[in-house]
């Protein structure tokens, strides 16, 4: 699997600054993924070398500006159960 996008559930993603990545095999241990970058409505991470075929729980953090004159962030973040495909982009 060498890539895959995302559209955070009920969120108007053009509002995120960043989202951030990473995975566990577990749900103990997480391994950072990187930065996303915008793609239309999703943010698309390439690059990836995630085991196929078995259970992963990824965690997805988008950052959004926030208090007066935006000089502070907030998070908001989700973690999804997922197998991925041996083969081509996956919708997360």
């Amino acid at each position: 699997m060498s890539h895959f996008r995302n559209q955070l559930a009920s969120q108007d993603t053009s509002t995120f600054a960043h989202i951030s990545f990473e995975y566990s095999e577990d749900e103990v241990i997480y391994i950072g993924l990187g930065e996303a970058t915008p793609d239309g409505m999703d943010w698309l991470l390439t690059g990836l070398n995630l085991p196929t075929g078995r259970n992963l729980f990824v965690h997805v953090q988008g950052y959004f500006s926030t208090g007066v004159q935006n000089a502070s962030e907030s998070i908001t973040e989700m973690i999804r159960s997922t197998c991925f495909a041996r083969h081509g982009p996956v919708g997360f």
